[in-house]
């Protein structure tokens, strides 16, 4: 059984272009390894939608706060929402 990635790129921070070419590079990636991705430009008016995602696996190319800070997992795993959830060392 195929796992379904979200990549989810872009945040709320000043880094947010930065994140975004990362996010993109890793759904390209993923993509040729023929997995099946699920991008997501986090912004304000998207992280409900976030928490509702059905996937299995969600890669964080999150620069800046509430990604590298730890935020969006601690979120997640305080929800339920997600099994597992993989973030972008620097």
């Amino acid at each position: 059984m195929q796992r379904r990635v979200a990549v989810v790129y872009g945040g709320l921070s000043n880094e947010r272009n930065v994140s975004i070419k990362s996010g993109m590079n890793v759904v390209t990636s993923l993509e040729k390894l023929g997995v099946e991705v699920v991008p997501f430009d986090l912004r304000r008016e998207t992280i409900p939608a976030l928490l509702t995602l059905k996937v299995d696996l969600m890669f964080l190319a999150l620069h800046g706060k509430f990604g590298e800070d730890g935020t969006l997992p601690r979120r997640n795993w305080v929800s339920g929402q997600m099994k597992q959830t993989l973030w972008n060392h620097e």
